[in-house]
Order: structure tokens, then C-alpha cells, then sequence
């Protein structure tokens, strides 16, 4: 049976006083599957996918592989967001993929791309943060460093995402919030204003023209 882990981050467990990983277990039918949905976690969600070896050197794939778990480890490491697992992520290696497609399939907001490229012992490493639902892109940047610590230039570089990723999706999760308060005083004078219009075309007239005809009779009414 197929089985795949996700990472629901650090979690509070009774009668424990340090934070305990947890993971939750899922099944074959669980995995992403091409064309299916999932719901959104009621909380900032992320996918960390594959990243990209194009220095055409087979041995980098390692190095790249490396780097993705490396950053998805620190991710786990923020209480609020939910961070998807490398099993479910890696699914995708290889495969050119439609970032919107894999937010419905993993059930995200956010996915992180990106590649490596290799020169001599220097390597660039690439990454850029998409909002899934509206294909837009939050932020992007490289990294170049030394392959001399192969494990030092992996941490240094997944510190660093972690922490330009955290303020990003911060903004990106409360900006809509604040649009919404901008625009709510001018959604209620709008709604004001519709109100005012149902109630006077919805409010009975006066029968004048009745009036005016009685009137008229009077006026012609011969005198006995």
C-alpha cells in the first residue's frame, strides 16, 4: 500500500511541555491525484515542489533534492502554516507542471519553485514564491554559494527562504483583509444608496391624476 506522511508542523500535546512534530498518515487514495481538488487547510498552506537541476550533471539531483528538504524542514518550523510533505510534493519531479493545477491537487495557497544550476564549484540556486489561486508571483530571488560545504550553502540558503517567506505570506494574508476594511465604508454607502432606490420605487404613488379628473368634473358641473 502506498503511503504518504504530511507535515502538520510543531503541535502542543497534553502533559508534554516541549512542542512535538506530528504527522499525519496518508493513504493511497490520500496522495495527490491528477485532476482531483482538495479543501484549503483553515491556515496559510505551502508546497515546497522539486527543484529543477539544469547543470546537466546527474549528481546535482542529490544536491537539489537536498535542497527542497532542507527548506521544507525550516518551513515546518512556523507554527502557522502548513507546510505539505516531501512525498506528496516529489509526486511532481520531473513533470512540467501548472502551478494552479497542483494548488487544487495539494490543497495550497502557496507554492515554492525553483532550479539549480551548477559552474564549476559554484552553484546558483533559484527560488519564486507563487500565490497558486491567482497565479501571481510573490517574490523571487538566487543564491549563489560554494560547494566546498555542500551542507553549510543548504542551510545557509534555507534559513534565508524561510525567513523572506514568512514576512511575504504574512502581507499576502492580510492584504486582502485590509482592502476589504478600505473598501467596506464604500460597499455601505453603496448599499445605502440601492436601499433608498428599492424603497421609492417600491413605495405606492399618490393617486393624482384621480384627483385631477374629479377636480376637472367640478370645475364643468352645469349650476341648477
Amino acid at each position: 500500500m502506498l503511503i504518504g506522511l504530511t507535515d502538520l508542523g510543531e503541535q502542543q500535546v497534553k502533559n508534554i511541555a516541549q512542542p512535538v512534530r506530528a504527522y499525519q498518515i496518508r493513504g493511497a487514495t490520500d496522495l495527490p491525484v491528477a485532476g482531483s481538488s482538495l479543501p484549503l487547510p483553515d491556515k496559510p498552506s505551502i508546497a515546497v515542489l522539486p527543484f529543477q537541476n539544469m547543470s546537466g550533471d546527474p549528481e546535482q539531483e542529490y544536491f537539489a533534492d537536498g535542497m527542497v528538504e532542507e527548506i521544507i524542514t525550516a518551513l515546518s518550523r512556523i507554527r502557522w502554516l502548513f507546510v505539505i510533505a516531501r512525498n506528496s510534493s516529489f509526486t511532481y519531479k520531473g513533470q512540467a507542471v501548472d502551478v494552479k493545477q497542483v494548488g487544487r491537487e495539494l490543497g495550497v495557497r502557496y507554492v515554492l519553485e525553483g532550479s539549480v544550476r551548477k559552474a564549476g564549484q559554484r552553484v546558483r540556486i533559484t527560488g519564486q514564491l507563487i500565490d497558486a489561486i491567482a497565479g501571481t508571483h510573490l517574490w523571487a530571488d538566487r543564491f549563489d554559494g560554494s560547494l566546498e560545504d555542500v551542507f553549510e550553502l543548504q542551510d545557509k540558503v534555507a534559513v534565508s527562504v524561510a525567513g523572506i517567506i514568512e514576512p511575504t505570506l504574512q502581507a499576502a494574508e492580510i492584504r486582502p483583509r485590509l482592502e476589504s476594511e478600505r473598501l467596506a465604508p464604500a460597499a455601505r454607502r453603496q448599499n445605502r444608496r440601492r436601499d433608498r432606490t428599492c424603497r421609492d420605487v417600491l413605495a405606492p404613488q399618490p393617486a393624482r391624476s384621480s384627483s385631477r379628473a374629479v377636480s376637472r368634473r367640478d370645475r364643468y358641473r352645469p349650476l341648477l
